[in-house]
């Protein structure tokens, strides 16, 4: 279950990438300028666009990795790193000064609920296997 649960916050974290994140509020005119896209409005030169990009997809990148049963060591790595990519992810998709949040960030902070869900679960049972296999 808890596998789906981060497997479901990724995909919809990836889905968010067609969504608006926000609009910038001008405060001197009042005026909203047009909603944000990340990918539509996509530019290498501001650093913003690369802090959306790695806030959504890097749960897809980390399933991708604990895929991979080879190494323990890489999978205690991504389970420590977790909890710090999903501050990082929260903290992106909810404080954004001077921009009113439009429904992207929404969606994508429910989707990193999720996530975060699924990854406490995870780890959680992860810690009680690892703990009856050392008692044996």
């Amino acid at each position: 279950m808890d596998r789906y649960l981060k497997v479901f916050g990724a995909f919809v974290l990836l889905a968010t990438l067609a969504l608006p994140m926000h609009s910038v509020l001008n405060v001197v005119t009042g005026s909203v300028e047009p909603p944000f896209y990340v990918l539509a409005d996509f530019d290498q030169g501001q650093n913003k666009m690369l802090f959306y990009l790695v806030a959504i997809i890097w749960p897809t990148l980390v399933l991708a990795l604990l895929r991979l049963r080879g190494n323990p060591r890489l999978a205690i790595a991504i389970r420590v790193s977790e909890p710090i990519l999903l501050g990082y992810s929260w903290f992106v998709f909810t404080f954004t000064i001077f921009e009113q949040l439009a429904i992207g960030s929404f969606v994508a902070s429910c989707a990193i609920g999720v996530y975060a869900i699924g990854a406490v679960w995870s780890d959680v049972a992860a810690f009680r296997n690892w703990r009856k296999r050392s008692r044996a």
